[in-house]
């Protein structure tokens, strides 16, 4: 006698549609993350490409000169290497070489006194000093160690009772020649040789004049 074998109940339309549905929509839900998670390390990335680049460089006087005359400016060749020695001081340890610290002096750097300022704030230092620089000095430098920084210097301005303290920062500037950020007795100097070129072009002036009669 053979065995009676059931076969197993069909499944409804509706299920087998259900059961066909759930890996396509497993699978649907798998690359829908996975696209997210795409999407999120592309917007990473593009991120990371938008920041700003971090310049880093470091350039001799020859190169500075070049690329200002390829910049334009008509005074490289006479006034480049000037300008690259005023960067470079005081020495930072890059040799011959100033890199991007101390190109952006440029910025801090205040306008300079016009020769008319500079022979008038002489004139003041004249008269304070009954006509002796060291005398002028002294009473600029009073409670000072020997040398003065911007602050000092504008403070012994107000005390001595000069009248255009708005032009501290452009004198100190002036007479600041090396960028040293101090003044001392020495830097005055510069007031006398702008007091003698004044004379010289007196001169000239009077030469042309003479010389036309």
């Amino acid at each position: 006698v053979l065995p009676v074998v059931e076969k197993p109940a069909e499944p409804a339309a509706g299920e087998v549609g259900a059961a066909a549905a759930a890996p396509a929509a497993a699978a649907g839900e798998g690359g829908e993350a996975g696209g997210e998670e795409q999407l999120a390390e592309g917007e990473d990335a593009g991120a990371a490409d938008g920041a700003s680049p971090e310049f880093s460089f470091e350039i001799g006087c020859e190169e500075f000169v070049e690329g200002l005359m390829r910049a334009g400016f008509e005074g490289a060749k006479d006034d480049g290497p000037a300008v690259f020695a005023y960067l470079m001081r005081p020495r930072t340890g890059l040799g011959d070489k100033i890199g991007l610290q101390e190109f952006s002096r440029l910025e801090d750097r205040a306008v300079a006194s016009s020769p008319a300022r500079l022979l008038a704030f002489r004139a003041f230092l004249s008269e304070k000093g009954g006509g002796s620089v060291d005398e002028a000095w002294a009473q600029l430098s009073e409670g000072a160690e020997g040398l003065l920084d911007e602050e000092a210097f504008k403070a012994a301005l107000e005390r001595l009772g000069f009248a255009s303290l708005e032009e501290s920062s452009s004198l100190f500037a002036t007479l600041d020649a090396t960028g040293a950020g101090t003044l001392g007795r020495q830097d005055l100097s510069l007031l006398d040789l702008q007091n003698t070129l004044h004379n010289f072009e007196l001169c000239e002036k009077a030469k042309v004049w003479l010389l036309q009669l």
